[in-house]
């Protein structure tokens, strides 16, 4: 089995790596696993994992390995492909994986720390029922205040209008894209990318853009990776743009809409996790000064979709698993 590391600013790279995220892509940060700032380890027979390099002046002065996601592989190959890079890596991190690649992670060893769960709305998508109710509160509110919202290319887009809504958007949120776990937005057009864009009163107020999901070289589903809003988009803006999109995926006959993570959500020991650990990262959610960790659980409950675990992984070193989480969050 021929394995080796792939420089992420070639772009070759990606071109390599595309036909194994076609194929075995599915969870929903998949698509993100070949964003800029990314290198990958490879194994042509099996697949890749993709990972930045971490440094900070007093955390982790030398570059860690922080690898995002699920191996980007056949689920039966991925405990080969994780072997096989853990053969030439003493301390890496693992962030946001699932509960079979954690199961394996703790066969090699390694400590693993649920850091959250992740939502997912199977389709085809219903409203109605009592869980749902404020969900269709808020998108009837934004439908009587004239919400309109549609589906365009980012290229049809006016783009100085675009980054006026960003700016706005980021001004509220700390002043920077987050990287790695919520992919930054892309200026352009990309291959199975969909923004779904809400205007009110001839203004543009809203953004979701959706990442696809992949298996068998088909799209299943899609990830809503971000949203911006105009600082008075009306209220409701946000969940009729995801329930439009879900309308529209639905017809399409596709799977499942990701919401991703909710970190530090519902957190417990389970796995191979360190116990005080578990108790630090309950301590870590009400730091909202670093992260509106509250505010994004509360969003997906809305939707009241199917939850699951999610964890980071090291090796045994409590340390290392609180640098994973707030290095990859952009926290510190």
């Amino acid at each position: 089995m021929r394995s080796s590391y792939l420089d992420g600013r070639d772009p070759d790279s990606r071109t390599r790596l595309l036909p194994y995220l076609q194929a075995h892509g599915s969870h929903c940060l998949a698509h993100s696993t070949l964003q800029e700032g990314m290198d990958f380890f490879f194994c042509e027979d099996l697949g890749y994992l993709s990972y930045f390099q971490a440094r900070h002046p007093i955390l982790a002065r030398n570059p860690r390995k922080i690898v995002i996601s699920n191996p980007v592989a056949a689920p039966a190959d991925q405990r080969r492909l994780l072997a096989a890079f853990l053969e030439r890596e003493t301390e890496p991190i693992f962030v946001q994986v699932e509960r079979p690649v954690g199961e394996i992670l703790a066969d090699f060893g390694m400590e693993v720390n649920q850091i959250g769960v992740e939502t997912d709305l199977p389709l085809p998508f219903s409203l109605s029922g009592n869980r749902r109710g404020k969900l269709r509160q808020w998108r009837n509110k934004a439908l009587r205040e004239g919400v309109e919202v549609f589906e365009a290319p980012m290229s049809a887009m006016d783009h100085s209008e675009v980054r006026s809504l960003c700016q706005d958007w980021l001004k509220r949120k700390g002043g920077e894209e987050l990287r790695y776990l919520s992919r930054p937005l892309v200026y352009a057009d990309e291959p199975g990318v969909r923004c779904f864009w809400a205007r009110h009163a001839g203004r543009l107020k809203g953004l979701a853009v959706f990442d696809p999901m992949y298996r068998n070289a088909k799209i299943i589903g899609y990830y809503h990776n971000m949203d911006r809003l105009l600082h008075d988009a009306p209220g409701g803006t946000s969940p009729l743009i995801v329930l439009t999109a879900l309308e529209r995926f639905e017809a399409e006959g596709l799977e499942k809409l990701a919401l991703g993570m909710s970190p530090m959500s519902d957190i417990e020991d389970d796995l191979a996790a360190n116990r005080f650990m578990t108790s630090i990262l309950s301590v870590f959610k009400r730091c909202t000064f670093l992260y509106p960790f509250g505010g994004n659980e509360s969003h997906k409950r809305k939707f009241d979709g199917t939850r699951f675990k999610v964890y980071a992984a090291s090796r045994r070193n409590n340390i290392s698993t609180m640098i994973a989480a707030s290095l990859a969050f952009g926290l510190v």
